[in-house]
Protein backbone atom coordinates (compact mmCIF):
# COMPACT_ATOMS: atom_id res chain seq x y z
CA UNK A 1 0.00 0.00 0.00
CA UNK A 2 2.94 2.27 0.92
CA UNK A 3 4.37 2.03 -2.50
CA UNK A 4 1.77 2.43 -4.56
CA UNK A 5 0.71 5.73 -2.45
CA UNK A 6 4.70 6.81 -3.29
CA UNK A 7 4.38 5.91 -6.41
CA UNK A 8 1.33 8.04 -7.04
CA UNK A 9 2.91 11.29 -5.52
CA UNK A 10 6.16 10.55 -7.62
CA UNK A 11 3.94 10.42 -10.86
CA UNK A 12 1.82 13.44 -9.93
CA UNK A 13 4.87 14.81 -8.77
CA UNK A 14 6.52 14.82 -12.41
CA UNK A 15 3.45 15.53 -14.28
CA UNK A 16 3.47 18.70 -11.76
CA UNK A 17 6.74 19.68 -12.90
CA UNK A 18 6.31 19.10 -16.58
CA UNK A 19 3.16 21.37 -16.71
CA UNK A 20 4.73 24.03 -14.65
CA UNK A 21 7.91 23.98 -17.30
CA UNK A 22 5.64 24.72 -19.78
CA UNK A 23 3.80 27.23 -18.35
CA UNK A 24 4.43 31.13 -17.91
CA UNK A 25 2.66 32.41 -14.69
CA UNK A 26 4.60 32.20 -11.57
CA UNK A 27 5.21 28.15 -10.19
CA UNK A 28 2.30 27.67 -7.63
CA UNK A 29 3.56 26.24 -4.25
CA UNK A 30 1.69 24.31 -1.32
CA UNK A 31 -0.03 20.84 -0.68
CA UNK A 32 -0.52 19.04 -3.64
CA UNK A 33 -3.01 16.39 -4.34
CA UNK A 34 -2.81 12.45 -3.99
CA UNK A 35 -4.98 9.60 -6.65
CA UNK A 36 -6.99 9.27 -2.75
CA UNK A 37 -8.62 12.24 -3.09
CA UNK A 38 -10.97 11.62 -6.29
CA UNK A 39 -14.09 9.68 -6.60
CA UNK A 40 -13.91 8.30 -9.82
CA UNK A 41 -16.93 5.88 -11.59
CA UNK A 42 -16.22 4.93 -14.90
CA UNK A 43 -15.19 7.35 -16.73
CA UNK A 44 -16.84 10.17 -14.92
CA UNK A 45 -14.30 12.19 -11.68
CA UNK A 46 -17.32 12.11 -9.52
CA UNK A 47 -15.91 13.95 -6.64
CA UNK A 48 -12.74 15.69 -5.24
CA UNK A 49 -12.22 15.02 -0.88
CA UNK A 50 -9.10 16.67 -0.58
CA UNK A 51 -8.02 20.23 0.54
CA UNK A 52 -4.98 20.39 -0.98
CA UNK A 53 -3.71 23.83 -2.90
CA UNK A 54 -2.18 21.88 -6.00
CA UNK A 55 -4.65 19.57 -7.57
CA UNK A 56 -3.21 17.14 -10.68
CA UNK A 57 -6.08 15.36 -12.07
CA UNK A 58 -5.15 11.77 -12.74
CA UNK A 59 -4.51 11.29 -16.71
CA UNK A 60 -3.83 7.96 -16.74
CA UNK A 61 -7.41 6.86 -15.72
CA UNK A 62 -9.46 7.25 -18.97
CA UNK A 63 -11.44 10.17 -16.95
CA UNK A 64 -13.65 11.76 -19.88
CA UNK A 65 -16.08 13.85 -17.59
CA UNK A 66 -15.96 16.49 -14.05
CA UNK A 67 -18.95 15.49 -12.91
CA UNK A 68 -21.62 17.87 -11.23
CA UNK A 69 -20.55 19.86 -8.47
CA UNK A 70 -16.91 17.67 -8.55
CA UNK A 71 -15.06 20.86 -7.13
CA UNK A 72 -17.37 22.53 -5.54
CA UNK A 73 -16.66 24.63 -2.82
CA UNK A 74 -12.78 23.11 -2.73
CA UNK A 75 -9.97 24.97 -1.52
CA UNK A 76 -7.48 24.27 -3.85
CA UNK A 77 -5.65 27.09 -5.64
CA UNK A 78 -4.24 25.44 -9.16
CA UNK A 79 -6.25 23.26 -11.43
CA UNK A 80 -4.62 20.90 -13.81
CA UNK A 81 -7.39 18.63 -15.96
CA UNK A 82 -5.56 16.59 -18.52
CA UNK A 83 -5.66 15.54 -22.02
CA UNK A 84 -8.25 13.52 -22.65
CA UNK A 85 -11.15 15.03 -20.31
CA UNK A 86 -14.16 16.43 -22.47
CA UNK A 87 -16.91 17.15 -20.83
CA UNK A 88 -17.05 19.48 -17.37
CA UNK A 89 -21.09 19.18 -16.17
CA UNK A 90 -22.67 22.01 -14.48
CA UNK A 91 -21.55 23.73 -11.60
CA UNK A 92 -18.24 21.58 -11.29
CA UNK A 93 -15.96 24.07 -9.71
CA UNK A 94 -18.64 26.65 -8.09
CA UNK A 95 -17.43 28.51 -5.16
CA UNK A 96 -13.85 27.48 -5.41
CA UNK A 97 -12.97 31.06 -3.76
CA UNK A 98 -8.99 29.96 -3.73
CA UNK A 99 -9.01 29.06 -7.01
CA UNK A 100 -6.38 31.28 -9.05
CA UNK A 101 -5.94 29.22 -12.22
CA UNK A 102 -7.25 25.83 -13.63
CA UNK A 103 -5.22 24.59 -16.78
CA UNK A 104 -8.15 23.45 -20.04
CA UNK A 105 -7.23 20.53 -21.93
CA UNK A 106 -7.37 21.04 -26.03
CA UNK A 107 -9.98 17.93 -25.52
CA UNK A 108 -12.49 19.77 -23.91
CA UNK A 109 -15.57 20.22 -26.23
CA UNK A 110 -18.23 20.89 -23.36
CA UNK A 111 -18.21 23.01 -20.14
CA UNK A 112 -21.52 23.32 -17.94
CA UNK A 113 -23.80 25.99 -17.00
CA UNK A 114 -21.94 28.12 -13.44
CA UNK A 115 -19.30 25.49 -14.30
CA UNK A 116 -17.07 28.61 -12.67
CA UNK A 117 -19.54 30.30 -10.77
CA UNK A 118 -18.06 32.69 -8.08
CA UNK A 119 -14.55 31.66 -8.48
CA UNK A 120 -13.80 34.85 -6.74
CA UNK A 121 -9.74 34.64 -6.98
CA UNK A 122 -9.61 33.02 -11.10
CA UNK A 123 -7.64 35.63 -12.45
CA UNK A 124 -7.40 34.37 -16.09
CA UNK A 125 -8.32 31.35 -17.81
CA UNK A 126 -7.65 30.09 -22.26
CA UNK A 127 -11.18 28.28 -23.32
CA UNK A 128 -10.09 25.74 -25.23
CA UNK A 129 -11.17 25.46 -29.65
CA UNK A 130 -13.60 22.26 -29.09
CA UNK A 131 -15.64 24.73 -26.52
CA UNK A 132 -18.90 25.67 -28.61
CA UNK A 133 -21.25 27.12 -25.79
CA UNK A 134 -20.44 29.03 -22.76
CA UNK A 135 -23.02 28.48 -21.03
CA UNK A 136 -25.57 30.03 -18.71
CA UNK A 137 -23.57 31.86 -15.42
CA UNK A 138 -20.31 30.02 -16.43
CA UNK A 139 -18.37 32.61 -15.17
CA UNK A 140 -20.25 34.95 -13.04
CA UNK A 141 -19.39 36.84 -10.20
CA UNK A 142 -15.66 35.58 -10.89
CA UNK A 143 -14.07 38.84 -9.17
CA UNK A 144 -10.58 39.00 -10.05
CA UNK A 145 -10.96 37.35 -13.25
CA UNK A 146 -9.08 39.62 -15.58
CA UNK A 147 -8.19 38.49 -19.13
CA UNK A 148 -10.08 35.29 -20.61
CA UNK A 149 -9.78 34.27 -24.19
CA UNK A 150 -12.52 33.17 -26.51
CA UNK A 151 -11.58 30.79 -29.37
CA UNK A 152 -13.20 31.07 -33.37
CA UNK A 153 -15.11 27.71 -32.60
CA UNK A 154 -17.74 29.49 -29.55
CA UNK A 155 -21.26 30.39 -31.23
CA UNK A 156 -22.87 31.19 -28.00
CA UNK A 157 -22.61 33.48 -24.88
CA UNK A 158 -25.57 32.51 -22.22
CA UNK A 159 -27.22 34.42 -19.93
CA UNK A 160 -25.23 35.96 -17.12
CA UNK A 161 -22.22 34.32 -18.48
CA UNK A 162 -19.39 37.00 -17.01
CA UNK A 163 -21.88 38.79 -14.75
CA UNK A 164 -20.40 40.54 -12.07
CA UNK A 165 -16.66 39.33 -13.30
CA UNK A 166 -16.01 43.13 -11.91
CA UNK A 167 -11.91 42.88 -12.79
CA UNK A 168 -12.56 42.01 -16.67
CA UNK A 169 -11.25 45.25 -18.75
CA UNK A 170 -11.31 44.66 -21.89
CA UNK A 171 -12.32 41.60 -24.19
CA UNK A 172 -12.88 40.90 -27.70
CA UNK A 173 -15.74 38.21 -29.08
CA UNK A 174 -14.73 36.55 -31.86
CA UNK A 175 -17.17 36.91 -35.02
CA UNK A 176 -18.36 33.05 -34.64
CA UNK A 177 -20.62 34.39 -31.78
CA UNK A 178 -23.90 34.42 -32.65
CA UNK A 179 -25.45 35.06 -29.75
CA UNK A 180 -24.85 36.87 -26.38
CA UNK A 181 -27.31 35.82 -24.03
CA UNK A 182 -28.72 38.83 -21.83
CA UNK A 183 -27.09 40.26 -18.72
CA UNK A 184 -24.05 38.05 -20.49
CA UNK A 185 -21.80 41.36 -19.09
CA UNK A 186 -23.89 42.83 -16.83
CA UNK A 187 -22.21 44.47 -13.90
CA UNK A 188 -18.31 44.17 -15.64
CA UNK A 189 -17.61 47.40 -14.12
CA UNK A 190 -13.99 47.20 -15.00
CA UNK A 191 -14.71 46.51 -18.64
CA UNK A 192 -13.65 49.80 -20.38
CA UNK A 193 -14.11 48.42 -24.13
CA UNK A 194 -15.50 45.51 -26.21
CA UNK A 195 -15.84 44.41 -29.87
CA UNK A 196 -19.15 43.13 -30.39
CA UNK A 197 -18.41 41.03 -33.84
CA UNK A 198 -20.79 41.22 -37.04
CA UNK A 199 -22.05 38.35 -36.58
CA UNK A 200 -24.48 39.63 -34.09
CA UNK A 201 -28.21 40.83 -35.05
CA UNK A 202 -29.90 41.59 -31.23
CA UNK A 203 -28.11 42.85 -28.24
CA UNK A 204 -29.94 40.86 -25.73
CA UNK A 205 -31.49 42.29 -23.09
CA UNK A 206 -29.33 43.77 -20.16
CA UNK A 207 -26.18 42.29 -21.86
CA UNK A 208 -24.14 45.61 -21.23
CA UNK A 209 -26.09 47.12 -18.10
CA UNK A 210 -23.99 48.64 -15.16
CA UNK A 211 -20.50 48.37 -17.54
CA UNK A 212 -20.03 52.01 -15.25
CA UNK A 213 -16.27 52.02 -17.08
CA UNK A 214 -17.23 51.25 -20.40
CA UNK A 215 -16.39 54.53 -22.48
CA UNK A 216 -16.25 52.75 -25.95
CA UNK A 217 -18.39 50.59 -27.84
CA UNK A 218 -19.03 49.64 -31.64
CA UNK A 219 -22.79 48.77 -32.66
CA UNK A 220 -21.92 46.38 -35.84
CA UNK A 221 -24.01 47.23 -39.17
CA UNK A 222 -25.84 43.47 -38.73
CA UNK A 223 -27.72 44.56 -35.47
CA UNK A 224 -31.08 45.12 -36.21
CA UNK A 225 -32.97 45.46 -31.94
CA UNK A 226 -31.33 46.68 -29.10
CA UNK A 227 -32.70 45.26 -26.34
CA UNK A 228 -34.43 46.58 -23.19
CA UNK A 229 -31.74 47.89 -20.55
CA UNK A 230 -28.83 46.79 -22.79
CA UNK A 231 -26.53 49.63 -22.00
CA UNK A 232 -28.36 50.56 -18.98
CA UNK A 233 -26.24 52.92 -16.21
CA UNK A 234 -23.18 52.92 -18.69
CA UNK A 235 -22.35 56.11 -16.84
CA UNK A 236 -18.95 56.68 -18.74
CA UNK A 237 -20.44 56.25 -22.62
CA UNK A 238 -19.86 59.65 -24.07
CA UNK A 239 -21.49 58.71 -27.81
CA UNK A 240 -22.70 55.89 -29.30
CA UNK A 241 -23.21 54.97 -32.61
CA UNK A 242 -26.56 53.35 -34.11
CA UNK A 243 -25.86 51.87 -37.18
CA UNK A 244 -28.33 52.15 -39.79
CA UNK A 245 -29.44 48.24 -39.10
CA UNK A 246 -31.46 48.79 -35.96
CA UNK A 247 -35.09 48.89 -36.35
CA UNK A 248 -36.20 48.42 -32.34
CA UNK A 249 -34.58 50.21 -29.02
CA UNK A 250 -35.80 48.44 -26.22
CA UNK A 251 -37.00 49.74 -23.47
CA UNK A 252 -34.40 51.37 -21.08
CA UNK A 253 -31.95 50.65 -23.19
CA UNK A 254 -29.81 53.13 -22.55
CA UNK A 255 -31.83 54.79 -19.44
CA UNK A 256 -29.00 56.56 -16.88
CA UNK A 257 -25.98 56.88 -19.27
CA UNK A 258 -25.43 60.25 -17.40
CA UNK A 259 -22.45 61.37 -19.83
CA UNK A 260 -24.20 60.30 -22.73
CA UNK A 261 -24.29 63.92 -24.43
CA UNK A 262 -25.96 63.39 -28.33
CA UNK A 263 -27.26 60.25 -29.91
CA UNK A 264 -28.25 60.02 -33.63
CA UNK A 265 -30.96 57.92 -34.41
CA UNK A 266 -30.89 56.53 -38.34
CA UNK A 267 -33.55 56.48 -40.93
CA UNK A 268 -33.63 52.03 -39.69
CA UNK A 269 -35.51 53.07 -36.53
CA UNK A 270 -38.86 52.41 -36.25
CA UNK A 271 -39.63 51.83 -32.18
CA UNK A 272 -38.43 53.41 -29.47
CA UNK A 273 -39.62 52.45 -25.86
CA UNK A 274 -39.45 54.84 -23.11
CA UNK A 275 -35.83 56.20 -24.56
CA UNK A 276 -32.92 58.01 -22.85
CA UNK A 277 -34.59 58.13 -18.87
CA UNK A 278 -31.78 59.74 -16.50
CA UNK A 279 -29.05 60.85 -19.16
CA UNK A 280 -28.59 64.11 -17.29
CA UNK A 281 -26.17 65.14 -19.73
CA UNK A 282 -27.74 64.47 -23.01
CA UNK A 283 -27.95 67.77 -25.24
CA UNK A 284 -29.32 66.49 -28.12
CA UNK A 285 -31.05 64.29 -30.10
CA UNK A 286 -30.34 63.86 -33.79
CA UNK A 287 -33.19 62.06 -36.21
CA UNK A 288 -31.94 61.32 -39.67
CA UNK A 289 -34.19 62.96 -42.33
CA UNK A 290 -35.16 59.89 -44.02
CA UNK A 291 -36.85 58.16 -40.94
CA UNK A 292 -40.21 57.43 -41.30
CA UNK A 293 -41.24 57.23 -37.59
CA UNK A 294 -39.28 60.12 -36.11
CA UNK A 295 -38.01 63.54 -36.12
CA UNK A 296 -36.40 66.14 -34.23
CA UNK A 297 -36.21 69.80 -33.62
CA UNK A 298 -33.71 71.78 -31.99
CA UNK A 299 -32.92 68.23 -30.59
CA UNK A 300 -36.13 67.56 -29.42
CA UNK A 301 -37.29 64.39 -29.96
CA UNK A 302 -40.85 63.66 -31.90
CA UNK A 303 -42.85 61.49 -34.03
CA UNK A 304 -42.71 61.55 -37.68
CA UNK A 305 -45.55 63.87 -37.97
CA UNK A 306 -44.64 65.98 -34.42
CA UNK A 307 -47.60 66.15 -32.59
CA UNK A 308 -45.82 63.71 -29.88
CA UNK A 309 -43.33 64.83 -27.97
CA UNK A 310 -40.95 62.00 -26.83
CA UNK A 311 -37.78 63.17 -25.28
CA UNK A 312 -37.07 66.44 -24.37
CA UNK A 313 -32.94 66.19 -23.43
CA UNK A 314 -32.42 66.61 -19.70
CA UNK A 315 -29.05 68.68 -20.82
CA UNK A 316 -30.66 70.95 -23.98
CA UNK A 317 -29.54 74.81 -23.59
CA UNK A 318 -32.17 77.22 -23.02
CA UNK A 319 -33.91 77.88 -19.24
CA UNK A 320 -37.38 77.84 -21.03
CA UNK A 321 -38.84 75.46 -23.70
CA UNK A 322 -42.29 76.51 -25.81
CA UNK A 323 -43.86 72.84 -26.81
CA UNK A 324 -44.39 73.25 -30.31
CA UNK A 325 -48.51 74.20 -31.84
CA UNK A 326 -48.50 70.72 -33.29
CA UNK A 327 -47.86 68.45 -30.33
CA UNK A 328 -51.36 67.55 -28.99
CA UNK A 329 -49.26 64.64 -26.98
CA UNK A 330 -46.43 65.10 -24.46
CA UNK A 331 -45.73 61.34 -23.56
CA UNK A 332 -44.96 60.58 -19.66
CA UNK A 333 -41.28 60.87 -19.14
CA UNK A 334 -40.92 63.29 -21.87
CA UNK A 335 -39.52 66.03 -19.46
CA UNK A 336 -37.71 63.54 -16.67
CA UNK A 337 -34.50 64.55 -14.98
CA UNK A 338 -34.35 68.30 -17.37
CA UNK A 339 -32.56 70.16 -14.52
CA UNK A 340 -32.00 73.15 -17.18
CA UNK A 341 -35.65 73.59 -17.73
CA UNK A 342 -37.17 76.77 -15.80
CA UNK A 343 -40.48 76.89 -17.80
CA UNK A 344 -42.56 75.27 -19.78
CA UNK A 345 -44.98 77.12 -21.87
CA UNK A 346 -47.90 74.47 -23.30
CA UNK A 347 -49.63 75.87 -26.06
CA UNK A 348 -53.71 75.16 -26.91
CA UNK A 349 -52.94 72.02 -28.71
CA UNK A 350 -52.19 70.10 -25.98
CA UNK A 351 -54.60 67.43 -24.62
CA UNK A 352 -52.44 64.95 -22.97
CA UNK A 353 -49.14 65.66 -21.00
CA UNK A 354 -46.76 63.41 -18.62
CA UNK A 355 -45.33 64.16 -15.69
CA UNK A 356 -41.59 66.60 -14.46
CA UNK A 357 -40.28 64.38 -12.29
CA UNK A 358 -36.64 65.65 -11.39
CA UNK A 359 -36.89 69.35 -12.95
CA UNK A 360 -35.16 70.44 -10.21
CA UNK A 361 -34.76 74.37 -11.18
CA UNK A 362 -38.59 74.18 -12.88
CA UNK A 363 -40.41 77.30 -11.79
CA UNK A 364 -43.37 77.88 -13.91
CA UNK A 365 -46.17 76.19 -16.05
CA UNK A 366 -47.55 78.74 -18.91
CA UNK A 367 -50.49 77.27 -20.44
CA UNK A 368 -52.66 79.29 -23.37
CA UNK A 369 -55.88 80.09 -22.51
CA UNK A 370 -57.18 78.50 -25.18
CA UNK A 371 -55.87 75.41 -24.12
CA UNK A 372 -59.59 72.91 -23.53
CA UNK A 373 -57.44 70.74 -21.07
CA UNK A 374 -54.80 72.20 -18.87
CA UNK A 375 -54.66 76.14 -17.24
CA UNK A 376 -52.10 77.34 -15.11
CA UNK A 377 -52.14 79.43 -12.37
CA UNK A 378 -49.33 81.51 -10.31
CA UNK A 379 -47.06 79.14 -12.40
CA UNK A 380 -48.85 76.03 -11.00
CA UNK A 381 -50.64 73.18 -13.55
CA UNK A 382 -54.14 72.18 -13.06
CA UNK A 383 -56.76 70.92 -15.75
CA UNK A 384 -59.07 73.09 -17.41
CA UNK A 385 -61.74 73.47 -14.77
CA UNK A 386 -58.90 73.64 -12.17
CA UNK A 387 -60.40 70.51 -9.91
CA UNK A 388 -57.26 68.89 -10.13
CA UNK A 389 -53.48 70.09 -9.46
CA UNK A 390 -51.47 68.21 -11.70
CA UNK A 391 -47.82 69.66 -10.93
CA UNK A 392 -46.43 72.27 -8.88
CA UNK A 393 -43.01 73.02 -10.05
CA UNK A 394 -39.79 71.85 -7.84
CA UNK A 395 -37.96 75.08 -7.89
CA UNK A 396 -41.27 77.43 -7.38
CA UNK A 397 -40.07 79.99 -4.85
CA UNK A 398 -42.85 79.90 -2.30
CA UNK A 399 -42.69 79.01 1.61
CA UNK A 400 -46.53 79.11 1.93
CA UNK A 401 -48.94 77.36 -0.94
CA UNK A 402 -52.73 77.51 -0.71
CA UNK A 403 -54.70 75.22 -2.72
CA UNK A 404 -57.60 76.24 -4.51
CA UNK A 405 -60.67 75.38 -2.82
CA UNK A 406 -62.26 74.14 -7.08
CA UNK A 407 -59.18 71.03 -6.17
CA UNK A 408 -60.69 67.95 -5.34
CA UNK A 409 -57.42 65.92 -6.38
CA UNK A 410 -53.70 66.55 -6.50
CA UNK A 411 -52.20 64.17 -8.93
CA UNK A 412 -49.67 61.69 -7.28
CA UNK A 413 -45.80 63.26 -7.27
CA UNK A 414 -47.70 66.59 -8.07
CA UNK A 415 -45.55 68.12 -5.07
CA UNK A 416 -42.50 65.78 -5.39
CA UNK A 417 -40.43 63.48 -6.97
CA UNK A 418 -42.89 60.46 -6.01
CA UNK A 419 -42.79 57.66 -8.80
CA UNK A 420 -43.40 53.74 -8.18
CA UNK A 421 -43.12 53.03 -4.65
CA UNK A 422 -41.33 49.63 -5.59
CA UNK A 423 -38.79 50.80 -7.75
CA UNK A 424 -37.95 54.69 -6.15
CA UNK A 425 -37.39 55.83 -2.80
CA UNK A 426 -40.14 59.37 -2.77
CA UNK A 427 -38.13 62.91 -2.27
CA UNK A 428 -38.79 65.27 -0.48
CA UNK A 429 -41.23 67.89 -2.25
CA UNK A 430 -40.87 71.53 -3.44
CA UNK A 431 -37.39 72.41 -1.88
CA UNK A 432 -38.86 75.75 -0.92
CA UNK A 433 -42.16 75.30 0.31
CA UNK A 434 -42.67 74.72 3.73
CA UNK A 435 -46.74 75.01 4.16
CA UNK A 436 -49.28 73.38 2.59
CA UNK A 437 -53.02 74.92 2.78
CA UNK A 438 -55.96 72.61 1.46
CA UNK A 439 -59.19 71.68 2.25
CA UNK A 440 -59.95 68.08 4.09
CA UNK A 441 -62.20 67.41 1.13
CA UNK A 442 -59.50 67.41 -1.49
CA UNK A 443 -57.43 63.94 -2.03
CA UNK A 444 -54.25 64.25 -1.42
CA UNK A 445 -52.13 60.48 -1.24
CA UNK A 446 -48.89 61.85 -1.24
CA UNK A 447 -48.95 63.55 2.04
CA UNK A 448 -47.77 60.32 4.20
CA UNK A 449 -44.43 60.87 1.85
CA UNK A 450 -44.16 64.59 2.34
CA UNK A 451 -42.44 64.47 5.90
CA UNK A 452 -40.92 68.08 6.07
CA UNK A 453 -44.29 70.00 4.66
CA UNK A 454 -46.48 70.74 7.26
CA UNK A 455 -50.08 69.91 6.21
CA UNK A 456 -52.57 72.66 7.13
CA UNK A 457 -56.66 72.33 6.35
CA UNK A 458 -58.53 75.61 5.76
CA UNK A 459 -62.22 73.96 7.06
Amino acid sequence: MFKKYLFSKVVALIYLLFVLGCTSINKPTGTMSSIEDFIINGTVLERYLGNADIVIIPANMGILTIGERAFSEATAKYITIPEGVITIMDRAFIACFSLTKIDLPNTLTYIGREAFYSCRNLMEINIPRGVVDIKSGTFAFCLNLKNINIPTTVVTIGNYAFNNCISLVDIIIPDSVINIGMNAFSNCNSLVSITIPNSITFIDDSVFSNCTSLTNITIPNNVVSIGEYAFYRCISLTNITIPNSVITIGEGAFDKCENLNRIIIPASVTSIIGPFMYCSSLAWISVSEDNNSYSSDFGVLFNKEKDILIRYPPARNGSSYAIPRSVNTVNIGAFYNCNILEAVIIPESVNSIGSFYDCNRLRTFIVSENNNYFSSLDGVLFNKSKTVLISYPYAKIEEIYVVPNSVTNIYSGAFGNIMNSDMFTPALCNKYLKTLILSRNTNFIDQIYMENLEIVYND
